[in-house]
């Protein structure tokens, strides 16, 4: 049996805390980080995983995942939320840690590894 993750690992968790961002870092296949890149078309904050990566703001030493989770908590702070959802009940400023396909991040091709965008946690009554 296989005891690795493969080629095409998908991860996609939501959540408000940095607690919870420090555990799905870590689950993301990647790391360290060298680097990242601000997508400001669609708002996103995405994780490099080779020093090779075109257009890529390099760290000053390779990150492993709390750091890199710090990092994106506190990018998260200064971003702008869409819209609140409309729902009977509350909302949070939250964040999405997601890949796509093949562990990349949609448009940011292989050196990618995820991604974190601001988000609402949703609560119903």
């Amino acid at each position: 049996m296989y005891d690795n993750l493969g080629d095409n690992p998908v991860l996609r968790v939501n959540g408000i805390s940095l607690e919870r961002m420090r555990h799905a870092m870590k689950l993301a296949s990647g790391f360290p980080a060298h680097g990242y890149k601000i997508d400001k078309e669609r708002g996103w904050l995405v994780f490099m995983k080779y020093s090779s990566a075109p257009g890529m703001t390099a760290f000053p030493v390779p990150l492993e995942a709390d750091r890199c989770a710090e990092i994106a908590f506190d990018w998260l702070q200064a971003q702008t939320y869409p819209a609140q959802p409309d729902h009977d009940g509350d909302n949070k400023e939250g964040w999405l840690l997601w890949n796509d396909g093949w562990g990349q991040v949609d448009g940011h091709g292989y050196h990618s590894f995820c991604a974190v965008r601001p988000t609402w946690i949703m609560f119903g009554k």
